[in-house]
């Protein structure tokens, strides 16, 4: 988390949060990605 533009300590917890659905959103399409290419090939 390079800058934090959210103030105050809720700002700080938004974003740690925001990052985290963001790696789970990157792994989920990881999978789904794998699927689709078996599924296709």
């Amino acid at each position: 988390m390079l800058e934090n533009y959210l103030n105050g300590e809720k700002g700080v917890q938004i974003n740690a949060w925001m990052a985290g659905a963001a790696w789970n959103f990157k792994k989920m399409m990881e999978k789904l990605k794998e699927k689709m290419l078996w599924l296709f090939f």
